[in-house]
């Protein structure tokens, strides 16, 4: 499944100028951790100029995108000390900016 989440930011951001007007970036950050049994929720940063879109391009079953905001609801019985998911922001011009996270898995594993 496949989720998009679009947003206008207007004329406030500055940025380098661009022909088009589709300056963006992902800038790199910490995505935090998960913990076994608890909802994961992080909010990736997007530095943009224009109208752009965000979206889940990889991550566990059941990860989304929604408001800008990645959501995860992590199984108490996953086996898993890190994963990996990858946002992607597609900007007005086509350009894709994608971000991969490294995501560190706490909490003591179900019985």
């Amino acid at each position: 499944m496949l989720l998009l989440q679009v947003w206008e930011l207007g004329p406030q951001f500055e940025g380098p100028p661009q022909v088009g007007g589709g300056f963006g970036r992902l800038p790199g950050a910490d995505s935090g951790h998960a913990v076994r049994g608890r909802t994961f929720t992080f909010a990736p940063e997007l530095w943009a100029n224009g109208k752009w879109a965000i979206e889940l391009a990889e991550g566990p079953p059941g990860m989304t995108v929604a408001d800008g905001t990645v959501r995860w609801a992590v199984p108490d019985g996953l086996v898993e000390r890190m994963l990996r998911f990858t946002v992607r922001a597609t900007g007005p011009n086509g350009e894709k900016l994608p971000r991969e996270y490294l995501l560190p898995i706490l909490g003591p594993f179900a019985d």
